[in-house]
């Protein structure tokens, strides 16, 4: 049950944790790399705490484990949602018991591509009942993505009037937009990989086709995009008159220039508002780029990755999608086998990493992507088993550690659970109760 850094993903975990931490210490403020903020919570204790996750997950937990914890993930996802339109909490901005819209989506993306995953295993084609639960869960969560936030399809039920057109507008002008439009092309990616395998050849050759010119293409804006002086840019820059887009373009020319001043490790984790101040761009504040704009985040992952941990950052937080593309494909090009897990896993990543463009990482999503991480690197990387019956003696039942080194692990456990685990607690709950209480209260 050891870490087995031999696999490539669990490698890649790690090396973006110490790029994380060496960028840290190296950055302008460590210790707000280092705690992050309540409000966001991004820094790199939590993303040690989710390497750590990652890896025990991936080195302890066995299929059945994973099956298990992926129809509790879908069944919570559905009662969130459930949940959702009956929260008219100040604040909730649609996002339920998760607070915003945006990480709501998120956190509902992730969990309709493992519903989708539980479908077509192969423990729902020996299981009906699953199968009909996972499709089930899965079609219960995209039409609660789709209708967040949306008001036509309520009007027009009140009213007695069948849902028009413009419901298909509502839909994708409100609520976790990012996340609608990212399931529908990783749905449509889903598709084209299934249909990339298929036994007619046409059908292969234009599927392959045309996976390589929408991979191509959407790099290429993507990396147009974020730079300034070039026609995408500009054209983005007039076609999109919306303040909040407006404004998030703004932050991308800024966070570029953050990263062309510190190109290697960046400023630090969580120094993006170091960044935002040097290179205040007036417009920030006129009503042309008024709207969603964050002095801490620059809304876009590549921009916001360049920024804080320079082009390391980049190519560490990349090699996690990379290793876990690679374990997931190796044995579907080697022997054909695992076809549906890759197809669906690559889907997933790649709908998170585009609404990611435009919205950046919570908790709450970290803690998905991470678990599917820990999936991958144990159930396509497995570990032989040791069979217990040949061990010797002396093996399986191993001397136990002596008492000086029991009483060194647990009194270092005992103080980092009260520095970075109680500690951090006690301050968040002194926030939100400092929040909470009345202006000029003697409290």
């Amino acid at each position: 049950y050891r870490p087995d850094l031999k696999n490539p993903l669990i490698a890649a975990i790690l090396a973006f944790l110490a790029i994380s931490l060496v960028s840290a210490v190296a950055g302008v403020d460590f210790s707000a790399s280092f705690w992050s903020k309540f409000e966001r919570m991004g820094g790199v204790l939590m993303l040690a705490h989710l390497a750590a996750f990652a890896v025990v997950a991936a080195s302890v937990m066995e299929r059945r484990d994973w099956m298990r914890l992926f129809g509790a993930s879908v069944a919570i996802a559905v009662l969130v949602a459930a949940a959702t339109p009956f929260d008219k909490s100040v604040g909730a901005n649609d996002g339920g018991l998760i607070g915003n819209n945006s990480f709501w989506g998120t956190y509902i993306l992730f969990n309709i591509f493992i519903a989708i995953y539980l479908f077509v295993s192969l423990e729902a084609r020996q299981n009906r009942n699953l199968k009909y639960l996972a499709a089930g869960a899965a079609l219960t969560l995209a039409a609660s993505l789709a209708m967040v936030g949306t008001q036509h399809l309520a009007h027009a039920v009140a009213q007695g009037a069948v849902p028009t057109l413009d419901l298909f507008t509502d839909i994708l002008s409100t609520g976790a937009r990012a996340a609608k439009l990212s399931l529908l092309g990783g749905l449509c990616l889903l598709a084209l990989l299934r249909l990339s395998f298929d036994k007619k050849n046409i059908v292969r050759v234009v599927s392959r086709a045309a996976l390589s010119l929408a991979a191509a293409g959407g790099i290429f804006v993507v990396v147009l995009a974020i730079q300034p002086g070039n026609q995408i840019n500009r054209l983005m820059t007039d076609r999109f008159t919306e303040g909040t887009v407006r404004g998030r373009l703004v932050v991308w020319e800024t966070a570029w220039k953050g990263f062309l001043e510190r190109p290697i490790l960046g400023w630090g984790p969580e120094n993006f508002n170091l960044v935002f101040a040097r290179y205040y761009n007036p417009c920030t504040g006129s009503p042309e780029c008024s709207g969603e704009t964050w002095f801490d985040r620059a809304h876009n992952i590549v921009a916001d990755t360049l920024a804080e941990t320079g082009l390391l950052g980049l190519i560490g937080y990349l090699a996690l999608f990379g290793a876990a593309l690679y374990l997931l494909w190796k044995p579907v090009l080697k022997s054909g086998r695992g076809l549906a897990e890759a197809a669906v896993f690559t889907a997933m990543f790649a709908a998170y990493f585009a609404q990611n463009l435009t919205v950046f990482d919570m908790v709450v999503s970290y803690l998905m992507f991470y678990l599917c991480l820990a999936f991958i690197a144990s159930e396509c990387a497995p570990r032989p088993r040791e069979d217990m019956s040949l061990l010797p003696p002396e093996k399986l039942f191993p001397m136990p550690a002596n008492r000086l080194q029991i009483a060194v692990v647990s009194v270092a456990g005992i103080i980092c659970f009260f520095i970075f685990v109680i500690g951090p607690f006690w301050t968040d709950y002194n926030i939100v109760a400092a929040a909470k209480t009345p202006y000029n209260s003697d409290d």
